[in-house]
């Protein structure tokens, strides 16, 4: 599943392409389908073609029974396919955990029907489903990711998450090799620059309204950042500043995920998940190798402990904005 695979989307992305809002950011996966990580859902489409012996009268309605099975297997692959951290998939889960290839195959079996067309020649029929990533799907993924430390405390999960950091090389975000020219360094310098007023700017809006922010909106723009169930916000130095244990928890028993996404800033900031005053902050990229976990500014860490700290994410959430 990614993007390269575009030649054989080309041939699939007329049966499963699904109305896509300003904002929202996409994904193709190679079994036809669409992961729509700002609605956290799945779409797929199949095509089906009525039996050559039947009754003319039922070719319609068979043509469109063979289509919903083959929607509903590209639905299942598709969503199989979402990745959940850098390193694995859904699909990954399903093979070790009859609970979450259970609760994915019930998923699958409820998908909401999209659209249904027979065609114009009487004999065959196009139909898209869209399946909840949000829900039983996504509570059955935390709940497997969780349930080998669950025997230790939140508050020892959470040190141990945060003290590992002192005990490996010293992190950084990614980036691109020391310029060798004095334009390219400018250019990074105002970057830097960027990425202080983006957080700077944000606190001003806090300090002038008296208000506490509501929800974060990262803008993770031009970084190597990839959407995944389980993304993680970073401090400079490693530290996680975001899911806690106490968010993991509060995530997982709603059947929430962790953070939505977008391909717009404007977007994000007037989404509901972040409620009327979102904090913006600038990534600066992604955490050593690992594309899902992000770091923001030092300036925007104190910030984004306090929105923790004070449980706003208990009725907020995140949004990360890509390119």
């Amino acid at each position: 599943m990614i993007r390269s695979k575009l030649g054989f989307m080309a041939v699939c992305a007329w049966l499963s392409t699904p109305a896509l809002a300003a904002g929202e950011y996409t994904e193709l996966t190679a079994s036809g389908g669409v992961i729509n990580w700002t609605k956290a859902a799945v779409e797929a489409g199949g095509f089906g073609a009525a039996p050559e012996d039947k009754n003319p009268s039922l070719a319609p309605m068979l043509a469109c029974r063979a289509a919903m099975v083959d929607a509903q297997r590209n639905l299942l692959e598709s969503t199989k396919g979402a990745r959940v951290d850098a390193e694995t998939t859904i699909d990954n889960y399903v093979l070790v955990s009859d609970r979450v290839k259970s609760v994915v195959q019930g998923t699958i079996k409820q998908a909401k029907l999209i659209k249904r067309e027979p065609q114009s020649d009487g004999k065959t029929c196009k139909v898209v489903l869209q399946a909840a990533l949000e829900g039983p799907v996504v509570k059955s993924i935390y709940d497997d990711k969780g349930r080998q430390i669950s025997w230790l405390p939140s508050n020892v999960i959470e040190w141990f998450s945060n003290i590992s950091v002192s005990l490996l090389p010293q992190a950084h975000a990614q980036s691109e090799s020391e310029p060798d020219n004095w334009m390219t360094r400018i250019e990074v310098r105002l970057d830097s620059l960027e990425n202080m007023l983006y957080s700077v700017g944000s606190l001003d809006i806090v300090a002038r309204d008296q208000k506490e922010p509501t929800g974060l909106v990262i803008d993770a723009r031009g970084s190597r950042f990839i959407p995944s169930l389980s993304p993680r916000v970073r401090a400079s130095e490693g530290a996680i500043l975001y899911p806690t244990a106490k968010d993991n928890g509060a995530e997982k028993s709603s059947g929430r995920l962790v953070s939505l996404f977008a391909s717009d800033v404007d977007f994000a900031l007037k989404h509901p998940r972040v409620g009327e005053r979102p904090l913006l902050v600038k990534a600066t990229g992604t955490y050593q190798n690992v594309p899902t976990d992000i770091v923001i500014s030092d300036v925007a860490v104190a910030a984004t402990q306090k929105l923790v700290a004070n449980d706003n994410f208990a009725t907020a959430g995140v949004i990360i904005v890509l390119d």
